[in-house]
């Protein structure tokens, strides 16, 4: 029986991910040269990420419980 959501074959997710961390790191660093503010950014997409992929994950476990009909 075939999955009920596509799965991606390449996950862009964390591709993306990284490459807004890297883009806001180097804009820290660069343009407004204050290495905090970078790692603080860096830091809130990362956990922005992971709440995300916690969603995804009870989403999938609730829907693998439910009855099937």
């Amino acid at each position: 029986m075939p999955s009920p959501q596509p799965q991606d074959s390449v996950p862009v997710g964390p591709a993306i991910v990284a490459v807004v961390a890297a883009v806001a790191l180097l804009y820290s660093l660069l343009i407004a040269q204050q290495l905090l503010f970078g790692a603080v950014v860096v830091g809130l997409v990362f956990v922005v990420y992971l709440l995300w992929r916690l969603v995804r994950a009870t989403e999938r476990i609730a829907t693998a419980l439910e009855p099937d009909e």
